[in-house]
């Protein structure tokens, strides 16, 4: 039985990891796959293009009826430009989907559960449904609704993808706004605050910060799964980000049962997100780095506060 929900696939020019999530999608068999792929920058062009015309031929081991639609990038774009106008391409066409890149590596049970989610919330202000899940598996097996939405291989609905804006132009008077100022605790609000500055700015090459931050400011949650659907495959030397040569928190593919849909309520799960913060985001060790900092200025400003303050610290201790 061929697969109903249509996917787009970006790749690049890494035939190692491409094929091995290609493979998984030719086991699923959709109607409909979009082909993304990025060209060479200039400058490295005749050394790269043999990698990416590779990358492109893995089309040519489809073997079930399926409506292709190639998505090649005549220029080379920025990791922050060629995702978004890939994505926007896809949904101009399509009213529901979902999206991998070639380093994302997803189980079989990842696409039955986003086709399960996209068709039981489409509804609803839902920003996305998110294949990887950065904590411990739920022991009820029951999704979560977060404020993060992870990029790691995730679908959602046009009507959700237009909200978007990848120039955060409305970060500015967000920022200032008591909603903002409620939404986290002081150390995470700082954290995002340099985070979406710099995005605002235009001086971080990726796409998915503008993407949280225009989620957080339209409402909505994002559908986390009972356990992680996606194993992120991409660390490495070639990598455009993760260039570690592992993550232990992006490896571990877990097989999921039948889920029991039942009338979820749509509330953020604070546990969840204050564990994503401070274990994936590293909160601890902002939170660490910020006492600190914090600390030294309380010295240079006020040496008899601090010295109270250590003196009282050490006595509870």
């Amino acid at each position: 039985m061929l697969f109903d929900i249509p996917v787009l696939f970006i790749t690049y020019k890494r035939f190692r990891t491409a094929k091995k999530v290609f493979d998984v999608i030719k086991k699923v068999k959709p109607k409909k796959l979009y082909f993304a792929s990025n060209s060479p920058p200039e400058k490295e062009f005749n050394k790269e293009l043999s990698s990416v015309l590779k990358v492109r031929s893995l089309l040519n081991q489809i073997n079930w009826k399926c409506k292709v639609e190639k998505i090649y990038h005549k220029k080379h774009l920025r990791v922050s430009k060629s995702i978004p106008k890939s994505v926007d391409i896809f949904f101009k066409k399509e009213k529901m989907g979902i999206i991998l890149e070639d380093d994302c590596l997803p189980s079989v049970d990842f696409f039955n559960f986003c086709r399960t989610m996209l068709k039981t919330y489409k509804n609803k202000n839902i920003n996305a449904i998110c294949g990887s899940r950065f904590i411990r598996e739920d022991s009820k097996k029951e999704i979560y609704f977060s404020k993060y939405n992870h990029a790691w291989g995730w679908a959602t609905w046009r009507k959700s993808w237009e909200k978007f804006d990848p120039k955060i132009k409305f970060w500015k008077s967000f920022k200032k706004s008591k909603r903002w100022i409620s939404m986290s605790n002081g150390q995470e609000r700082r954290y995002w605050e340099k985070i979406f500055d710099l995005t605002y700015k235009e001086k971080i090459n990726t796409w998915d910060y503008a993407w949280t931050a225009s989620a957080w400011y339209n409402r909505q949650l994002s559908i986390i799964p009972p356990v992680n659907l996606i194993s992120n495959i991409g660390f490495g030397p070639d990598a455009t980000w993760t260039v570690k040569s592992k993550n232990n928190k992006a490896s571990n593919l877990k097989k999921m049962n039948k889920i029991k849909i039942k009338n979820y309520k749509i509330e953020q799960n604070l546990k969840y997100d204050n564990e994503v913060f401070l274990n994936h985001f590293k909160g601890n060790r902002q939170s660490l780095i910020m006492k600190t900092k914090d600390n030294l200025q309380l010295l240079i400003e006020d040496p008899k506060t601090f010295y109270l303050k250590a003196k009282r610290s050490l006595k509870n201790d």
